[in-house]
Formats: C-alpha cells, structure tokens, sequence
C-alpha cells in the first residue's frame, strides 16, 4: 500500500504533489495540536486522580478515627470485653 502510494505521488504532476504535500502538512500540524490538547487533558486528569485519592486516604481515615470512638463508645460499659480473660462469671 505504501508503495502504491509512492508510486502515484512520483506519477502525479507536480502541482499535485505540491497540494498534496500542503495537506499533509496542514494535517501534521492538525496532529500537532490534537497531541497538544490531549497531553494538556492527561496532565489535567492526573492533577485530579491524585486529589482523589488524597480525599480518600482523609476520608478513610476519618472513617478509622468513627470507628474507634464507636467501638470505645459501646466498649465503655462493658470494660471487660475489653479484657483477653474473660470468665463466664463476670458476663
């Protein structure tokens, strides 16, 4: 297919490969800033992956710090579940 392609460039006259050449670079160019913009909507969408995941570890965390206060809350009137030894007596 490249060959053919080569084929008809070298057979076309020359202002049609000039026109050609002109697309093609106005077609690279188009890449060009095309290239741009998606590195620009990558570097962007990595900023926000990592802020994501900063909020996460805080809300996790925060989700810890609820779960010890509710554990201690319901732990507070029984102190010996606390305890490793317990004895049938004390429950």
């Amino acid at each position: 297919m490249l060959q053919a392609e080569r084929d008809r460039q070298t057979t076309a006259p020359p202002a049609m490969n000039g026109e050609r050449q002109a697309e093609m670079l106005a077609e690279a160019k188009l890449l060009r800033q095309h290239k741009g913009r998606l590195e620009t909507r990558m570097k962007i969408l990595e900023d926000h992956n990592k802020q994501l995941e900063a909020q996460l570890r805080r809300l996790r965390h925060l989700l810890e710090q609820v779960f010890i206060v509710i554990l201690n809350s319901y732990a507070m009137p029984y102190p010996h579940l606390l305890s490793r030894n317990i004895n049938a007596g004390k429950l």
